[in-house]
């Protein structure tokens, strides 16, 4: 073998070899996006919009009806049912057509589903009217299309002398004209802290019978 014809081949398999690592090298690198690309492909899953320490005035027909403060809110809209998700809670007040707060309420977590203009609150739900009556509970619900407030566990209301709490909870909206299922009332002596403070009474006082 000449000089001439050991350099062609040394030159040749040096080429091959070049381009062997290139397509390794672009292989590898499809390889990997194809174990980076997996995480992104549940779109649902990650809210469109993720604003903290938020504050907005929500109107209906032109007229300025809520006003929302939250600390984290996020958006779910490509969902089945799109919403908005308050995981750190959420402070809703209701305005009448003069702008006077006819209504506020409080919870440790909320859903709002925006298709069906439906509020889910949980935690410590917290809710005054605009006579000054106050209303705790876990949980509560509230249809805007319906104008109407409801829950299905216990719920404590308290006015300036009396309270009554119980099951099953119906309201219009403004929390003015409200119903209690199998209600217990009693006077108010002392503020109770909590729902379960409530119900510790409630349970001394039957064992007291």
């Amino acid at each position: 073998m000449d000089k001439d014809t050991g350099n062609t081949i040394i030159k040749s398999i040096t080429a091959a070899f070049l381009a062997v690592v290139v397509l390794l090298s672009f292989a590898s690198c499809r390889e990997e996006k194809k174990e980076f690309i997996p995480s992104f492909t549940n779109k649902d899953s990650v809210p469109v919009m993720d604003t903290r320490g938020m504050s907005m005035l929500i109107s209906d027909s032109g007229i300025t009806r809520y006003r929302l403060k939250a600390q984290v809110w996020q958006v779910y809209d490509r969902q089945k049912d799109p919403y908005w998700f308050f995981p750190n809670g959420v402070y809703v007040e209701q305005f009448d057509s003069l702008l006077n707060v006819e209504a506020s309420i409080e919870g440790d977590t909320c859903w709002y589903y925006t298709d069906a203009k439906l509020w889910e609150l949980r935690g410590h739900v917290k809710v005054m009217n605009r006579k000054g009556e106050k209303f705790t509970g876990e949980e509560l619900f509230w249809n805007e299309k319906a104008h109407f407030v409801y829950s299905n566990k216990l719920m404590m209301v308290e006015s300036d002398s009396s309270y009554v709490y119980g099951y099953g909870f119906e309201s219009d909206q403004s929390m003015t004209d409200y119903h209690i299922k199998n209600p217990h009332k009693g006077e108010l002596y002392y503020v109770a802290d909590s729902i379960s403070e409530v119900q510790n009474d409630s349970i001394s006082a039957n064992t007291k019978q």
